[in-house]
């Protein structure tokens, strides 16, 4: 489980970073923050960031699922999440995906 949620993390963080307009922490910076409370809105404040980016990972059976929000860092509320489920062959894809709808909400 731990390598899907790395590759999901690398693959999309390496796909955002390259979406102008858009500022991408590296994952190493985001494994400073593992193991400390989370309050939003300090995060946000320290990166300088409009919005924060939160998934969860799970597998069901063979399924790989991933709830992911888009949060406004200033307000604590969500302005965009989706719910995604690959099997498989198919778990690749879900960076892709994310960054896909993502866009679409966005429009970078």
């Amino acid at each position: 489980m731990q390598a899907a949620a790395e590759m999901v993390t690398d693959n999309l963080t390496n796909t955002l970073s390259h979406a102008p307009g858009l500022r991408v922490i590296s994952r190493q910076t985001m494994q400073s923050y593992r193991g400390q409370p989370i309050d939003i809105a300090a995060i946000g404040a320290e990166l300088g960031v409009r919005y924060i980016l939160e998934a969860s990972l799970r597998m069901h059976g063979d399924k790989l699922r991933v709830n992911v929000e888009l949060v406004d860092p200033v307000t604590r509320l969500p302005v965009w999440s989706a719910r995604i489920e690959k099997a498989g062959g198919e778990q690749a894809a879900v960076p892709d995906e994310i960054v896909g709808r993502l866009g679409r909400e966005v429009q970078f």
